[in-house]
């Protein structure tokens, strides 16, 4: 606590005027070590601010990285749908040539334009959670979705993750708040 100055003063009233003035001045003498106390408080306060800080680094790190794999994911599965698109194509194709040929009926070539349906549906379904997971990570890393338009990297590729997990927990900021 501060030392607390306080001043009075005014006019009294009656047969002579006076005035009246009354000063009080307060200065608190801490006992038993109080202010030490306060001190270690408030240096506990601002270790567990920065620990705080640290996990929410940390936890950052976490979002973005998740982010960044389901963009890669996404991708990796429009790929393969497109790919069975061109599958599809090419059964189609093959069921026309051999309608054309008499070998199968038109059912054959009706199932082969069934499945090339589905593939582009897929494929559109695909794209669409590309550019989902693309706008995720572009407002995880606070970026405009121009500034994500190809996310490079492979999914095999584990390095990132593989850090994280290596951090001790010795290191690790809320634990060393958790034991304080």
């Amino acid at each position: 606590d501060n030392p607390v100055f306080e001043a009075v003063a005014g006019p009294r009233w009656g047969d002579d005027t006076a005035m009246d003035i009354e000063a009080t001045l307060a200065i608190p003498i801490e006992l038993g070590g109080k202010r030490r106390k306060r001190v270690a408080v408030a240096n506990a306060a601002i270790q567990r601010a920065t620990a705080e800080v640290a996990v929410d680094e940390q936890d950052a790190i976490s979002r973005a990285l998740a982010a960044y794999y389901r963009a890669l994911h996404a991708q990796d599965r429009l790929r393969l749908a497109e790919e069975r698109k061109k599958l599809a194509d090419q059964l189609l194709a093959a069921a026309e040539s051999r309608k054309l040929a008499g070998d199968v009926a038109e059912l054959e070539v009706n199932l082969a334009a069934t499945e090339v349906a589905r593939a582009e549906s897929e494929a559109l379904a695909e794209a669409a959670e590309v550019e989902r997971a693309r706008g995720d990570l572009a407002i995880t890393l606070g970026l405009d979705l121009a500034d994500v338009a190809v996310v490079d990297g492979s999914l095999g590729e584990r390095a990132a993750f593989d850090a994280l997990r290596d951090t001790d927990a010795q290191e690790r900021a809320d634990v060393t708040a958790a034991r304080e």
